[in-house]
């Protein structure tokens, strides 16, 4: 008897909603940073102690993951693929 095989559930706007917003909220936040002069935001490592910084731009590449995580059709994808053989 072979596998029943359950139909792939499609990507809703919600779960798409999830990674674009913080992912425009990141970019925007970069954008907003190096406009003003700030390449470097300081902060605070409570594990060791000790201040630290962290580059501006980091922040708009999360961003841009985040965003093309939430826009590109994986489902699409993963239907495409043929199951492997035994």
């Amino acid at each position: 008897m072979g596998k029943k095989k359950t139909p792939l559930k499609e990507t809703t706007l919600s779960t798409r909603l999830y990674f674009i917003v913080p992912g425009l909220l990141l970019i925007a936040f970069a954008i907003a940073a190096v406009s003003h002069g700030v390449w470097w935001i300081p902060g605070f490592s409570q594990k060791f102690g000790q201040p630290r910084i962290t580059p501006a731009l980091t922040f708009g590449g999360l961003g841009v993951i985040f965003l093309v995580i939430g826009l590109f059709p994986w489902n699409r994808l993963d239907k495409n693929q043929k199951p492997p053989e035994r």
